[in-house]
């Protein structure tokens, strides 16, 4: 939505926290596939929230490995991106809250499976994420 816009992320989270038109937008369209599709992956921070009847995997790292992740993904310094995502963090938690009642989204207790990426590589994250839906009869 920010490409779309023709934005920056940050100055994109920016414009969303002065209305609601966007977190709403694709909000809406997160529920409306949910109750229309089966069998897909979604990537997004409240799917879990919006489709709730889906097995919810959430990908995890430190705050460190991340920031370290994007900065070099963006090329660009990793002080400013560790402040800018702290910034879009604490945006995007304000406005959950507001919207949803939502006070911890990334909250492990919203997920059937947590995998921590940071020490595991690709090749093992779908390793450990194909055991997980074996086990419980999903594939």
């Amino acid at each position: 939505m920010a490409e779309n816009e023709g934005m920056s992320l940050n100055d994109f989270e920016q414009l969303s926290d002065t209305t609601d038109k966007y977190d709403k937008e694709l909000d809406n369209k997160t529920k409306e596939y949910g109750e229309n599709n089966d069998n897909f992956i979604f990537d997004s921070r409240l799917a879990w929230h919006f489709i709730p009847d889906s097995f919810k995997i959430k990908l995890d790292c430190d705050f460190d490995t991340r920031t370290v992740r994007i900065a070099q993904r963006e090329i660009k310094d990793l002080d400013k991106v560790r402040d800018e995502t702290i910034h879009r963090e604490d945006l995007i938690t304000k406005r959950y809250k507001n919207y949803y009642g939502i006070e911890d989204f990334s909250n492990d207790k919203n997920f059937d499976l947590v995998v921590d990426t940071k020490v595991n590589n690709a090749e093992k994250v779908v390793e450990i994420i194909m055991k997980e839906l074996e086990l419980r009869k999903i594939i």
